[in-house]
Order: C-alpha cells, then structure tokens, then sequence
C-alpha cells in the first residue's frame, strides 16, 4: 500500500507511523516547486510562512501539540465555529500590568 497526505495528525496517521514495516518518507513542496507557478509558491510562503500550517503543508512536516501549550489544536478545531463569535459577548482572557500602572501614575500626578 502507499499512502500520500498532507501530514495533518490525525489519530489513524498517528497509528499508522507505529506499525512495524511501514516507511514514512517526508518531502517539502520546494521539491516539487518545478511544477508550480513561481508566484502561486511565492504567494503561499507569503500567505503561510513561519505558521504550524506552512510547517504541516509546505514543509512535509508532522506537527504535534507542544505539550506546554495552553490548548491543542485538536480542542481548538472542535470548538471552531461551535459558536458564532457575538454569541460569545466580551471577554478578558488576560489584563496588563502597565494599564495599572498607567492608572496609579495619573492618579499620583493629579
């Protein structure tokens, strides 16, 4: 059997890769970039470049979750679209310090 795919980590990918006797190879698109428009490549780097979706799909990449990481991909991909944005109403994910300070120094100075 070959399998060709974009190496989106998926469970049955992640499974596969175990199975003894199977080969994975990995090649980047720039290998292939003969047969493709120089502007639709450059436009790619330029749309994609340095995010973990150019690492997956230009690269040849398997990207797992860094497991330092507050969330996933897998729980983000979930929740995508789950709920409309304005359903969501307003939210502090997180505050600065320097707001703070801003707000003491005008009230000390006035």
């Amino acid at each position: 059997m070959c399998l060709t795919t974009t190496p989106k980590l998926i469970t049955a990918l992640r499974t596969l890769m175990k199975e003894p006797g199977v080969a994975v190879t990995r090649a980047p698109t720039s290998l292939n970039a003969g047969n493709w428009a120089k502007e639709f490549l450059q436009g790619l780097h330029g749309l994609y470049g340095g995010t973990r979706l150019a690492a997956q799909e230009l690269e040849g990449l398997v990207v797992d979750d860094d497991q330092r990481a507050l969330w996933r991909a897998d729980d983000l991909g979930r929740c995508y679209g789950a709920r409309r944005l304005r359903d969501l109403g307003r939210r502090t994910v997180g505050r600065s310090a320097w707001r703070n300070r801003w707000a003491n120094m005008a009230r000390t100075a006035s």
